[in-house]
């Protein structure tokens, strides 16, 4: 995703020093340059006086911060640093939000601070999915030790020879899962937004103060602060503190691995099967039933020559069990673009 200015927007005109409001000029669309929009409130001669905008506003002889009326809110401080005095207006991260409108119209130039880094949702496992099959029985005819299985093809009901003796043995196989799996999440970046704040800044005037000083608000209103950005990296000096990295853009390039799951012992509930000493799985019970893998060894007396066993199918037909989520590796950063520094006071 390549990060843009969003189109610029009519706003607020300059704060006036008599206390008088400015009038907030029609919406414009931005201009290759990245400024536009509606003429703000103040001017020349207007009679109030606009402490930022460089002017004789109120036809008095007096600039900005030479103004009386100015001189309570504003006042001129050393610069001390190359770069461009600005008043910055930072907000959390919005895509969508419009510049402010800067004292003469002009939209705010837009900066970028905090780049996110690359964080992704955990990987997670959803239940066990798959087809569990019919579950196999063996059987030996005539002992009780399964010394000689054999495979008994059983679909609902099955007859068979009463073996020798009245005596049987029989012990399940294990139920195989057809296709047995859990399916995976597919990770998100936890910080959809590429950067943590915005920042717009208007050029901070010049206007009554002496070369090399800037008129600067003695109390920025919330959210602002007066400050000098320069380009690149910069050590910010003693009257200029607190610095701010920012940049003019960038391209976010984080991504997150794709997630996978590692079955942990998926099985099948096994089927059982009623012994029956009439064919037909006709008779009325109480039945031997086979329910396990361990040889289980049955002797009756009183059987018809033939017999059959009755397969019960398990209650559930999908595996049990657990998957190990893994994968969903963080990769990458925003890639900046246009570093500067914002030193501020």
């Amino acid at each position: 995703m390549t990060l843009a200015d969003p189109v610029a927007t009519g706003g607020t005109g300059a704060i006036i020093a008599t206390g008088g409001a400015a009038g907030a000029g029609s919406g414009g669309t931005a201009g290759s340059g990245g400024t536009g929009g509606g003429s703000a409130g103040s001017g020349a001669n207007t009679g109030q006086e606009d402490c930022q905008n460089g002017e004789d506003d109120d036809s008095d002889g007096s600039v900005d911060c030479a103004d009386s009326d100015c001189t309570p809110l504003y006042e001129c401080v050393p610069v001390g640093i190359g770069g461009t005095p600005v008043l910055a207006t930072t907000q959390p991260w919005t895509a969508s939000e419009p510049r402010g409108v800067c004292p003469g119209g002009q939209a705010g130039t837009r900066l970028y601070a905090g780049p996110s880094t690359s964080s992704c949702t955990a990987c997670t496992c959803g239940a066990p999915t798959g087809t569990c099959g019919q579950t196999p029985i063996s059987c030996s005819m005539g002992d009780q030790t399964c010394s000689q299985p054999q495979s008994m093809s059983v679909s609902s009901c099955t007859n068979f020879q009463a073996p020798s003796g009245g005596v049987i043995s029989c012990s399940l196989g294990t139920t195989q899962a057809s296709n047995a799996k859990c399916s995976a999440s597919t990770p998100t970046q936890t910080d959809p937004e590429p950067f943590e704040s915005i920042a717009d800044t208007c050029p901070l005037s010049t206007g009554g103060c002496a070369t090399g000083q800037v008129c600067v608000p003695k109390q920025s209103p919330a959210g602002t602060q007066a400050c000098v950005l320069a380009t690149g990296v910069s050590v910010c000096p003693a009257s200029w503190p607190k610095p701010t990295t920012v940049y003019t853009g960038g391209s976010d390039q984080r991504t997150c691995g794709t997630c996978s799951c590692l079955p942990l012992g998926l099985k099948c509930a096994s089927d059982s099967f009623n012994l029956m000493t009439k064919s037909g799985c006709v008779d009325f019970g109480p039945f031997p039933t086979f329910t396990g893998t361990n040889c289980k060894p049955y002797t009756l007396t009183n059987g018809t020559a033939t017999w059959s066993l009755e397969r019960v199918p398990a209650t559930s037909k999908a595996p049990t069990g657990t998957c190990n989520a893994m994968g969903g590796v963080a990769a990458g950063s925003v890639q900046t673009t246009g570093k500067s520094t914002l030193c501020c006071r």
